[in-house]
């Protein structure tokens, strides 16, 4: 699964970036350049969904497809997919649960809604056979303290939250692939049964510890759509799912700063000034909201007719490079104007802002 991820991202960056962006998407690191990468190739989904992914177990992989010649490199370590990588690729992606995969929507919930649930599982069927103590198979505090403060308050409802998650969980696994369900229930921990670590996942399934995370984390968040669809359904498992929004947008604190002072009506040069900061830092904030707010214009730099010829450009030469954009265009605009319309280049609903 982990190399026809490799091979899709590689298919739809096409010669454009080098390995190295992959990288950076699949261990979610957040910034602009990761988010822009991911929204123009369309390769959200895969955005954060390997956060411990080693550098030098990535490399060793990419290596392997260049010597299966699924792939190939380039001077700049830009890698372009074979045929014999597309075939390969058709059949994995048709075989993979890849398509539960949706990592910039989920990012950082997913993680604290996982380790809610399984301590949560694991504190409730203790406590019901009366075993006070136990290894918290997290060591995350403010996870231990929701748990904590949720089994306080529904102490005297023990029972009928235990008989409710169960039946919840049960009927979403019972819609899932039966081999994904298991693997699910394997990883859980509670009263005298230990979850089995990623390593024992991986030979019991007969596979590698990086599949088996992309497995897993393919069904919470395909889980995460389920309660979504369903919460007013719900009773019992949608607890998890609330509140783990919080600072899930991915905007950074000083692009949020910026964006307050555009608001009050303050331009680059001004926002640069107050703040004690270069006017790129500032453009770099502009072009981070661009991508983060959808009801945010770009009119205020870059006009209608600037925005129809570097479109035009973008397009019809179906490319993301800002050198190759820049000169297409006549070498009229700048790098910050081109950066400003490529952030609405992939997104039809927004192109209304553009008028």
């Amino acid at each position: 699964m982990f190399r026809a991820i490799l091979l899709d991202c590689i298919a739809r960056i096409s010669m454009e970036r080098s390995t190295a962006s992959i990288f950076h998407l699949l261990v979610g690191k957040r910034s602009i350049q990761t988010l822009q990468d991911s929204k123009l190739y369309q390769i959200t989904p895969y955005f954060g969904v390997c956060k411990h992914l080693e550098r030098k177990y990535f490399e060793d992989e990419i290596k392997a497809l260049v010597t299966e010649n699924y792939v190939t490199l380039d001077n700049q370590n830009n890698a372009h997919i074979t045929q014999s990588g597309e075939v390969y690729l058709k059949g994995k992606l048709e075989n993979y649960p890849i398509k539960q995969l949706n990592g910039l929507i989920f990012d950082r919930m997913s993680d604290l809604f996982w380790l809610r649930l399984q301590l949560w599982i694991q504190t409730y069927t203790n406590m019901s056979r009366k075993k006070g103590y136990f290894v918290a198979i997290t060591e995350h505090k403010e996870v231990q303290t929701w748990v904590k403060k949720h089994y306080h308050i529904h102490r005297d409802e023990s029972d009928q939250w235990l008989t409710g998650i169960h039946h919840e969980l049960s009927s979403f696994l019972k819609s899932i692939n039966p081999d994904l369900a298991q693997l699910f229930v394997d990883r859980l921990t509670g009263y005298q049964k230990i979850g089995l670590t990623m390593n024992q996942l991986a030979r019991k399934y007969q596979t590698t510890p990086v599949d088996i995370h992309l497995y897993l984390t393919g069904t919470i968040h395909q889980l995460l759509t389920y309660l979504h669809e369903r919460e007013n359904q719900l009773k019992y498992l949608p607890t998890f799912y609330y509140f783990t929004q919080i600072s899930k947008k991915f905007i950074t604190n000083s692009a949020e700063k910026t964006y307050h002072l555009i608001k009050k009506g303050f331009d680059v040069e001004q926002i640069a000034r107050i703040r004690q900061l270069k006017v790129n830092t500032i453009e770099d904030h502009i072009v981070e909201i661009a991508y983060i707010e959808p009801e945010f214009s770009i009119n205020p730099y870059v006009d209608q007719e600037s925005v129809t010829i570097i479109l035009t450009a973008i397009r019809s030469n179906k490319t993301a490079k800002l050198k190759q954009i820049k000169e297409l265009a006549g070498n009229n605009f700048s790098y910050f104007q081109i950066r400003l319309v490529l952030t609405y280049s992939d997104f039809p609903q927004k192109e209304g802002l553009l008028k």
